[in-house]
């Protein structure tokens, strides 16, 4: 008979090949399901790096993939998109699908982690809930393959958390160089995971040491330096000298919407489409009540207070984008574990034995189902068809390097399969987010004129229908000063008056 470390290691081996199985599905489909402008962004990037010294590339390719590239912002460091630009160099050519495993495996990874760490300080009940919850909560399949940093985030912060808590509960140098070093990496990829990891560290550090001597602490002193002093030097300076990282704070930190609903109400929107409120609530309420030893309360506290911290980091975003929740995941999936686990033990103390495994099956049945439904948003028919779209368009305008786009998703996706450069014209909402800043709409006038000479527009594109047809002033305005080239009912393009022909 199997020992039950084998009968474990099972379980996990299965749950993780049933999350890789459904995030296989339509992988090599162009990103068009799941947050566009965030994939397109590392696929132009990672395009950027491939082609740059290629000679069997055309210059003028190469010219529209650095103009790509330099005209965007770029808001972490590029790693995943040189790890993706590496891959491209291996097989001699682009595979734009190649980000997404890379997430999809940094996802998996995550899941051992936070099984490993939920047993650790929990049981293996909990641990068991927690992982089928991480891999298989519908809104994490995709977002768990998605290519941006998020992903690649969320996997090293667990990680961290789990060999922090090795640390804690048994001293060592090597296990506290350990949690520094990948702690160091995780706030590389994406800074704003420094308020988990840092709020975790301390809260152990004070059950250990108590809040009077924790900064006499050598080890404290020595994980700060190493996990978190570089990066966020790095992050602090790009906002302090001005340029992209200064204008992406100022967008994203807002803090006069504390007070309003707009961003109370878009936060629990948000955390209720990633892992459904109710099931943030009990989770929450559940890991803080069920919490007995210190460790675990501070775990769990620690955990939940960098949530917060994070959240209150980026208001804007947090109430309007929802894959900025998915840091809630990994802490939702261990305290509906601590819940699982609790109920569990009370069952079978009523004698009720059989129920707790009936009742994980059922659960693992249902996430899986919806987990299913999740993976293919966008049809292939569809993705084929916008695709082909892009590059007619792309072909009309000669590939050129000064298109404004009225585009879906900021013309990311036209800019990548168009083989264009250009930038995106505003749309409402955009404007939205100009007087949430306190700042002046600027008139049409004003606004042509600016991103017209920002990258010597030649060309008008658009493709965001519905956004078309409330921008009546906009479409006076090219009816007036430009050609129309070209169109149907999912595209027109305008030829600008002064462009050649």
């Amino acid at each position: 008979m199997a020992s039950p470390r084998r009968l474990a290691a099972l379980g996990v081996a299965l749950l993780l090949a049933g999350g890789l199985a459904v995030r296989l599905v339509g992988l090599t489909d162009p990103p068009l399901g799941f947050h566009p402008t965030r994939q397109y962004h590392g696929l132009i990037v990672a395009r950027a790096m491939y082609v740059a010294d290629r000679s069997s590339i055309s210059v003028q390719e190469r010219r529209t993939a650095q103009l790509n590239r330099s005209r965007d912002i770029q808001l972490e460091p590029p790693l995943m998109e040189r790890v993706v630009a590496a891959g491209y160099v291996l097989t001699g050519h682009e595979v734009p699908w190649y980000g997404r495993l890379f997430s999809t495996l940094a996802w998996l990874a995550g899941g051992v982690a936070l099984f490993a760490l939920t047993r650790r300080v929990f049981d293996q009940t909990a641990a068991f809930v927690a992982l089928a919850f991480f891999l298989f909560v519908p809104y994490g399949v995709e977002a768990g393959r998605s290519f941006q940093p998020d992903p690649l985030m969320v996997a090293l912060t667990v990680t961290t958390l789990l060999l922090v808590v090795r640390h804690h509960q048994a001293p060592s140098t090597r296990d506290l160089l350990a949690a520094a070093v990948v702690g160091g990496i995780a706030v590389f990829v994406k800074g704003v995971s420094v308020f988990p990891i840092a709020a975790v560290f301390a809260a152990l550090a004070f059950v250990r040491h108590g809040w009077r001597r924790v900064l006499l602490q050598r080890e404290v002193w020595v994980f700060g330096a190493i996990a978190l002093l570089p990066s966020l030097a790095f992050y602090v300076y790009g906002v302090a000298t001005g340029g992209q990282l200064q204008s992406q704070f100022r967008m994203t930190f807002i803090p006069h919407l504390f007070v309003t609903g707009f961003f109370w109400s878009g936060w629990w929107r948000q955390v209720d489409t990633v892992v459904s409120a109710p099931l943030a609530l009990i989770a929450l309420i559940g890991s803080v009540a069920f919490a007995r030893r210190p460790a675990q309360r501070a775990l769990v506290v620690g955990w939940w207070l960098g949530y917060l911290l994070y959240a209150a980091s980026v208001p804007y975003h947090i109430a309007t984008h929802n894959y900025y929740q998915l840091p809630i995941i990994p802490i939702v999936s261990l305290g509906l574990g601590m819940v699982a686990t609790t109920a569990a033990a009370r069952l079978t103390a009523a004698g009720l034995r059989v129920a707790p495994p009936i009742l994980a099956a059922l659960l693992l049945v249902v996430l899986v189902a919806a987990a299913a439904k999740r993976v293919h948003p966008v049809p292939r028919g569809t993705a084929r068809s916008t695709v082909a779209l892009y590059e007619r368009i792309g072909a009309l305008a000669g590939h050129s390097d000064g298109v404004l786009m009225l585009s879906n998703d900021y013309g990311y996706d036209l800019r990548y399969h168009g083989d264009v450069s250009g930038v995106s014209w505003p749309e409402r909402i955009d404007d939205r987010l100009t007087r949430l800043q306190g700042k002046p709409i600027p008139s049409l006038d004003d606004r042509f004129r600016q991103l017209s000479r920002a990258v010597s527009a030649k060309w008008f594109a658009v493709t965001d229908m519905d956004e078309w047809k409330n921008q009546l002033s906009l479409q006076d305005y090219l009816n007036s000063h430009a050609t129309r080239v070209a169109g149907s009912n999912k595209f027109v393009l305008y030829r600008l008056d002064g462009a050649p022909a």
